[in-house]
């Protein structure tokens, strides 16, 4: 799920800019590499490829050396697969919307993901649920593969 704008506040425009979940990284769907979410600044981001199924994105991460999300569409679902050093810890996140959609999301190594209901703040200042979807994935794996049905 995309929770769209954040809500413009002091804090959007200063250096808590981030801390707003909406803004932030660890509010998209987006692996936490080594305990931490993508870094602010034109420095940092990745390459898509041209057909918008693949991106390159470690330079997105502080430290991070490898990391490659590749995108499978199917009749009913979407393959996500991240490639990744197998040095780094990671935690594959999906945001998701409500429980319902949650339950969507599947690891094909078997992983159980821990759900954490948050709130936020939509761009109209209302107060709304979010649903974290987090993996950890083991240390030493090189790779990680979910499902995502979407009918």
């Amino acid at each position: 799920a995309e929770l769209g704008q954040p809500m413009y506040d002091r804090d959007y425009f200063s250096a808590k800019r981030y801390e707003n979940l909406a803004a932030s990284s660890l509010g998209h769907s987006v692996p936490i590499v080594n305990g931490a979410g993508q870094c602010a600044g034109k420095k940092y981001g990745g390459a898509l490829s041209a057909d918008g199924l693949r991106v390159e994105f470690a330079g997105a991460y502080k430290n991070c050396k490898k990391l490659v999300r590749t995108f499978e569409l199917r009749e009913k679902s979407v393959r996500v697969i991240d490639e990744f050093s197998a040095d780094d810890v990671l935690t594959e996140r999906f945001v998701c919307l409500s429980p319902a959609a949650a339950e969507k999301i599947s690891s094909e190594e078997g992983l159980v993901p821990r759900v954490t209901e948050e709130t936020y703040f939509t761009h109209g200042g209302a107060p709304a649920p979010v649903w974290l979807v987090d993996f950890d994935i083991p240390a030493g794996s090189s790779a990680a593969a979910f499902t995502v049905k979407i009918k």
